[in-house]
C-alpha cells in the first residue's frame, strides 16, 4: 500500500507538472496576442506621422522615434512567438510527446472565479486523499504488525508429530507399528533475544507514527501556503485588471491630445508601453492564479 501510494504521488507530480504548461503556452499566445495590437498601434502612429510629416506639421524625429518604437515593436513579437514555441516543447516533454507531434489547445487564459474551501476542511479532506499520508498510515500498520509477530514468539508452540514403521520376520511374517504424538514448547530462557526483538519492533511502531505525524504536519502547512498563495493570486488579478483599465484611459487622452497637438509624440509612446506592461502583468496574474489553484488541489490530493 506505501509502493502503491507513492506511485500516486507521482502521478500528482506529472499532473501538476503538466497543467502548468498547459497554462504557460496559454499565457505566451496571450502575450503574443498583446505584442500583435502593440505592433498595429505603432504601425498606424507611424503611418499617420509620416502623413502629418509630408504636410509640415511635425519634425522629422516624430517619425524616426516612431522608427525606433515599430521595430521594438517587431522584435518584441518575434520573442513572444519563440516562447510560445520553447512553451509548447516543454509540453510535450512533460506529456511523453513526440517533439514534432501537433497539439490543438482550444482554451484561452480564463479567470478562475471562486474560492476552493476552507483550510481546515481542505486539510481534513488532504489526510484521508493524499498518497503520502496514506503511505504513512499503511506504515505504521505494518509496523504493529511486526510487533504482534514478535510477541508470538513468547506464546505456547504445539507441533503435531507422527511415524509409521514395518518389519518383516522369519516365515514371511510381517509387523507394522505406528507412532503419533503432541509436542508443546514453550520458551523459559533465550538470552533475552525475544524480548529485544519486541522492543526494536515497538521502536519501528513510535518511529513510523512520528514520521505519520510529521507527514500530516506538512500536508497541512502545504494547504494553508497554497490558499496563502492562491489568495495573493486572487488579488493581483484584481490589481492588474484595474491597472489596465487606468492604462487604457491613460493612453486614449494622450493619444487625444497628441492629435490635437497638445502634446509632444513621447507622451502617447510613453502611454501605450505602460498599457502594454499592464496588459502583460494581468495575463501573468492570471496565470499565476490558475497555477496557485491547481497548487490548492495538489495539496488536497484531488489533481487527476
Amino acid at each position: 500500500q506505501a509502493a502503491q501510494a507513492e506511485v500516486d504521488t507521482a502521478l500528482l507530480d506529472v499532473a501538476y507538472q503538466v497543467r502548468g504548461d498547459y497554462w504557460r503556452v496559454l499565457l505566451n499566445r496571450e502575450i503574443v496576442k498583446i505584442a500583435q495590437e502593440n505592433l498595429r498601434e505603432q504601425q498606424e502612429r507611424l503611418r499617420v506621422d509620416q502623413i502629418s510629416l509630408a504636410g509640415g506639421k511635425i519634425p522629422m524625429f516624430y517619425v524616426l522615434r516612431d522608427k525606433a518604437e515599430l521595430a521594438d515593436a517587431e522584435q518584441s513579437l518575434i520573442n513572444a512567438r519563440r516562447d510560445v514555441g520553447l512553451a509548447v516543447l516543454m509540453l510535450r516533454r512533460d506529456m511523453g510527446l513526440d517533439m514534432t507531434q501537433e497539439l490543438v489547445l482550444t482554451d484561452d487564459l480564463m479567470y478562475e472565479a471562486g474560492a476552493p474551501g476552507e483550510a481546515e476542511a481542505l486539510t481534513a479532506k488532504a489526510l484521508g486523499l493524499r498518497p503520502t499520508a496514506r503511505a504513512a498510515r499503511a506504515r505504521v500498520e505494518a509496523a504493529e504488525h511486526q510487533v504482534e509477530a514478535r510477541r508470538a514468539s513468547y506464546r505456547l508452540q504445539i507441533a503435531a508429530t507422527g511415524m509409521a514403521g514395518g518389519m518383516k520376520v522369519s516365515g514371511g511374517a510381517s509387523r507394522a507399528g505406528y507412532t503419533a504424538g503432541v509436542v508443546a514448547s514453550f520458551p523459559l530462557a533465550d538470552g533475552g533475544s525475544r524480548g529485544a526483538e519486541v522492543a526494536e519492533a515497538q521502536a519501528r511502531v513510535r518511529k513510523a507514527q512520528a514520521d505519520r505525524v510529521t507527514i500530516e504536519l506538512e500536508i497541512g502547512r502545504q494547504v494553508y501556503a497554497a490558499l496563502l498563495s492562491f489568495e495573493a493570486a486572487n488579488q493581483s488579478v484584481r490589481a492588474a485588471e484595474q491597472a489596465v483599465a487606468v492604462a487604457e484611459e491613460d493612453y486614449r487622452i494622450a493619444q487625444t491630445r497628441y492629435e490635437a497637438g497638445k502634446a509632444i509624440n513621447l507622451e502617447p509612446i510613453s502611454a501605450l508601453a505602460v498599457l502594454v506592461r499592464a496588459r502583460t502583468n494581468y495575463a501573468r496574474s492570471i496565470f499565476e492564479q490558475r497555477v496557485a489553484l491547481d497548487a490548492v488541489n495538489r495539496a488536497v490530493g484531488l489533481l487527476p
